[in-house]
Formats: C-alpha cells, sequence, structure tokens
C-alpha cells in the first residue's frame, strides 16, 4: 500500500470521525475541563491542545478529507448518469417495441374483422 493510499484512508476516516456527534460531545467535554478546579494547573496545557492541535491540525486533515470524500461522490455520480442513461435507452428500445406490437395487433384485429362475413 502506497503513502498515498494510507494518507487517504486517514484523511477520509479522520473527516467522518470529526463530523460525528460523538466527536461533537467529547469536544464540548473538553472545553469544560479548564473549568474543573481540581485541573487548575492543567488549564493552559488544555487550551493549547483545544486552540494549537486541534484547530490547526484537525482543519486541513478535515479539508483533505472533504475533497476525497467528495472526488468519491463525483465518481459514483457520474457512474450513476452512465447506468441511468443506458436504462433511458433500453426503455425507449422497449416503448418502440411495444408500439410495434401495438400496431401490428391493431392490424390482425382489422384484418380478422374483415375476414368474417355479415349476417345479414
Amino acid at each position: 500500500m502506497s503513502f498515498k493510499n494510507i494518507n487517504e484512508k486517514i484523511a477520509t476516516k479522520a473527516t467522518r470521525y470529526f463530523g460525528s456527534m460523538g466527536t461533537f460531545w467529547l469536544f464540548c467535554c473538553w472545553a469544560f475541563l479548564p473549568l474543573i478546579p481540581a485541573l487548575s494547573n492543567y488549564k493552559e496545557t488544555i487550551l493549547y491542545i483545544s486552540s494549537g492541535f486541534i484547530q490547526l491540525a484537525a482543519l486541513p486533515l478535515i479539508m483533505v478529507g472533504q475533497e476525497l470524500l467528495g472526488r468519491n461522490s463525483e465518481e459514483r455520480s457520474q457512474a450513476d448518469h452512465v447506468m441511468l442513461q443506458k436504462q433511458y435507452e433500453d426503455i425507449q428500445y422497449l416503448l418502440r417495441e411495444i408500439r410495434e406490437l401495438h400496431q401490428h395487433t391493431h392490424m390482425l384485429i382489422k384484418q380478422k374483422k374483415n375476414d368474417v362475413p355479415d349476417e345479414n
């Protein structure tokens, strides 16, 4: 597995993780840690990790993950378009066949009516 593939997997998984409600609640709890008196000695460290590492490191990671997820979405969309176009063409073909069968059936019904003598 190449270094690029590893980076892409990490970025994609991290983007999905950061976009979860679990991460939201984790960060909400983290934001209240400095208010706990027992952690007052670690206040600067907690704030540094919050404003430094999480924001500065996570932002580019999430941006890369969004770009990768967008690219995958675009590829899926293009594949769906090709499949739907093929289905549309198949349906158009079937409708033409049904129309021809319908016309042929009407011709046979007319011939049958003309072949039956009147009972007058």
